[in-house]
């Protein structure tokens, strides 16, 4: 942990890349905003696992913040400055690309305090496409932080891994200070059902894909359509 203290401060940014949403069904925007529920993490005092998603309120003063980033295989600060440029640059092009950690991932934040941050997570790109095919589902080899999300949950693991190879998992207990291995027969058990924004810090053998099930959102499928007439 002091290799991260030795970075430097940074301040969280946001960016937006969606498009203009399609108008959505009431159904549709119902189960969007069931999975969009809010999660608050107590944050303790020292170093901190953290979901990347929307701060709604936070009982903590401003902090250290530091991603990592699978594509550099580092620990990088995005704080706004000609130095980190390159960081913030990186992170917008997987965002883009649709690596998962850029948009469902986690990062360090160090706490001087016990304090607490109500998270929501983004459901923007759910409003703009209804196909897996455009989900943020790449997973490159090496180390990611992945966040546990509601539609994470709502996919069975092993499908949804059935792409990629595991070789090791944890989490970060902060009042313990240490590190927890968690084991890739755990989350296909799916005893990961009452994690919602915990973060698994996973290393994968290869780079591959999550295997998302198509959303219905309780439409009728083609095969419910009337007859052609003979």
């Amino acid at each position: 942990m002091k290799k991260i203290l030795a970075f430097g401060l940074i301040i969280l940014f946001s960016f937006s890349l969606f498009a203009q949403a399609p108008e959505l069904t009431d159904e549709q925007r119902a189960e969007l905003a069931s999975m969009n529920s809010q999660i608050t993490v107590q944050i303790f005092k020292g170093w901190n696992l953290v979901p990347t998603f929307n701060v709604v309120s936070s009982t903590c003063e401003d902090v250290l913040e530091y991603y990592y980033l699978p594509s550099l295989k580092k620990y990088v600060s995005m704080v706004v400055s000609p130095t980190n440029q390159v960081n913030i640059d990186q992170y917008q092009r997987d965002n883009a690309e649709g690596y998962f950690y850029a948009w469902y991932g986690g990062k360090w934040r160090y706490s001087r305090q016990n304090c607490s941050i109500t998270y929501e997570p983004s459901n923007e790109k759910y409003w703009n496409q209804a196909s897996p095919d455009y989900l943020p589902k790449k997973i490159a080899q090496g180390w990611q932080f992945i966040a546990i999300t509601d539609y994470l949950k709502s996919n069975n693991p092993r499908e949804l891994f059935v792409h990629c190879s595991i070789q090791r998992m944890y989490s970060f207990n902060t009042e313990q200070n240490k590190w927890e291995t968690k084991t890739a027969e755990e989350l296909f058990a799916g005893n990961y059902s009452s994690l919602t924004g915990t973060i698994l810090v996973t290393k994968f053998e290869n780079a591959c894909e999550l295997n998302f099930k198509q959303p219905t959102y309780g439409d009728p499928s083609t095969a419910d359509l009337p007859a052609l007439p003979e």
